[in-house]
């Protein structure tokens, strides 16, 4: 045994063990107080494992998780009527500081360019993005989606794909559609994914099954269709591409540029050699269709006036994706 945290038969139940430098950071309960969990160091060694911060002496401490950003572990706490505090420590006692009073719980944090994204409720803008580097002037709201007040975008499962960050929210309460940022919130906007009624997460959690999973260079989500109902799909993304276009895992996996003036470059999932495609007006009118011949075709759309187009490829794909002719 490395060390008797909590003398006795009692447990000190110590968890969430994570590095920060040549040591092990973990949270533990000495005993002094019930449910009084608290912030420990170890080198590996019994005179090396040491308190670093009691956050609540006379109560229950509640929160965490520990995640490692810029040389410091950042981490919630809920502390008695204090609601719930953003802390960062750099490893010593003296440098474990409070960073922000929040009124929720904060269930995870995902690193993205050397911040950490989360979700949490200031009191003011609801369940928002937020995002922090450890520091207080660094820990600002991000994007406050659902600007209605009162109302909560209740963004999740916060995920880093191609040198960009995509989680879900809503704007309605029950409708969740994917969404995506370069880190800067101008940037942050959603993916107009066709035909899409929501993106399905009934099957995640925060802390469990992931419901935008990265594979092989690609991102995979469950969309719910208005025609098709629940089904797998898959985000490509290409540089010099204002458009982010999602496309079925049965066919097109990805288009580009887009809006386009003259050529579109056409790419299928990988395997498929051939397949017919048609390009569709608004009122439904086909305005150029035919074959693709390889994985990778380009097709002149030069002929086409300016406006929006839908894209079929397959014979027995009823999802379109939308193109701009500028």
């Amino acid at each position: 045994m490395l060390k008797d945290i909590n003398p006795g038969t009692a447990s000190s139940n110590p968890q969430l063990f994570t590095k920060l430098n040549s040591k092990l950071y973990f949270i533990a309960n000495n005993g002094s107080t019930p449910g009084n969990y608290n912030l420990w160091a170890t080198d590996g060694t019994a005179n090396g494992t040491s308190l670093i911060k009691d956050f609540n002496s006379n109560g229950r401490t509640t929160g965490w998780p520990l995640t490692l950003c810029n040389n410091k572990l950042i981490f919630s706490v809920g502390v008695g009527t204090n609601g719930y505090e953003l802390w960062a420590t750099d490893g010593t006692t003296n440098g474990t500081v409070k960073v922000k009073n929040f009124n929720s719980y904060i269930p995870s944090f995902t690193l993205f360019n050397n911040r950490l994204y989360f979700t949490v409720d200031d009191g003011v803008s609801g369940y928002e993005v937020w995002v922090t580097d450890g520091t207080v002037n660094g820990t600002v709201l991000f994007n406050d989606i659902n600007p209605n007040p009162g109302s909560s975008s209740y963004p999740r499962f916060y995920t880093a794909y191609n040198n960009r960050l995509y989680f879900l929210a809503t704007i309605d309460d029950f409708h969740h559609q994917l969404y995506s940022s370069d880190g800067n919130p101008d940037s942050t906007k959603m993916i107009d994914i066709p035909n899409a009624i929501d993106i399905d997460y009934s099957y995640g959690t925060y802390e469990n099954e992931p419901v935008l999973r990265v594979n092989n260079g690609s991102l995979y989500l469950v969309v719910n269709n208005t025609t098709l109902g629940k089904e797998p799909y898959i985000l490509t993304t290409t540089v010099n591409t204002n458009i982010i276009n999602l496309g079925s895992i049965n066919s097109l996996t990805e288009l580009f540029p887009n809006p386009a003036t003259d050529l579109i470059t056409i790419k299928l999932n990988h395997g498929t050699q051939q397949a017919a495609y048609s390009i569709t007006n608004q009122i439904g009118q086909t305005m150029l269709s035919g074959n693709l011949a390889d994985e990778t075709s380009v097709i002149d759309v030069t002929a086409l006036a300016a406006g929006m187009y839908f894209i079929k490829v397959g014979e027995h794909n009823h999802q379109s994706i939308k193109l701009i002719k500028q």
